[in-house]
């Protein structure tokens, strides 16, 4: 089955819509179009109490199937250790895998990674005179954005730091269950970033290949690849 339109799958923000004691949310999508969308999944920026960026979330639940009218309960939940810092959840639909692969040429060898954001990612190159990888993330939108670029990791100490427009700007770096780190920000309202990321493993080993993120060997902007990005409000406590 193939993912259909997600631009008319919606997040309902009403009472139902709710951030818990616990700091998770919980709340319902609803299909508005005329045919049924699979492998549904909700994502959220996740944000606390100063408008700080903390992490990105993902619903627990499984969707495979929603048909025209039908509304389905989410939730999600934060990482513990910001769960008590969590403000609010700035939510919205995708597909079943979100992330979006990029492959460039690093030390001479194809180098694969993957990255989600709500907003554009375009001119991924790696600087070999500064060890770095360059990207353009542009962000048009009223709200707060994020991008969540994600790595394979190399010789397992790698500690990035990330310039916006050359200078330097806060970002969550973690390590997910398949190895991957994560290095998020969040993304000013109508805004154009020119992202400079280093720590890179400067090693000749080869990049990891046969990963399931090892999709393409070229760059895919975000905004052909997302199906869309459905409602993007805070909710406030």
């Amino acid at each position: 089955m193939t993912d259909h339109n997600f631009t008319d799958i919606e997040i309902i923000y009403d009472k139902t819509l709710r951030k818990h004691v616990d700091g998770h949310e919980t709340g319902f999508i609803v299909n508005n179009d005329t045919l049924p969308a699979y492998g549904i999944k909700v994502y959220a920026a996740i944000y606390g109490k100063d408008g700080k960026f903390l992490d990105v979330g993902k619903s627990v639940e499984t969707i495979d199937k929603i048909d025209p009218g039908q509304k389905i309960a989410f939730s999600m939940y934060p990482d513990p250790q910001h769960a008590a810092m969590v403000s609010f959840y700035s939510c919205f639909v995708v597909g079943d895998d979100p992330s979006l692969p990029v492959s460039i040429i690093k030390d001479g060898k194809p180098y694969n990674f993957t990255y989600l954001t709500s907003g554009s990612v375009t001119d991924v190159k790696f600087d070999n005179s500064t060890h770095s990888i360059t990207a353009t993330v542009r962000y048009p939108f009223p709200d707060t954005g994020f991008v969540n670029f994600m790595f394979p990791e190399e010789s397992g100490s790698e500690k990035f730091s990330v310039l916006s427009n050359n200078k330097p700007v806060e970002f969550v770096q973690s390590k997910d269950s398949n190895g991957y780190w994560h290095v998020a920000l969040s993304l000013h309202p109508r805004s154009t970033s020119y992202l400079t990321i280093s720590g890179f493993d400067q090693s000749d080993s080869p990049s990891p290949t046969g990963d399931f993120r090892n999709y393409l060997l070229a760059v895919i902007p975000v905004s052909a690849a997302i199906a869309s990005i459905v409602i993007w409000k805070k909710k406030r406590d």
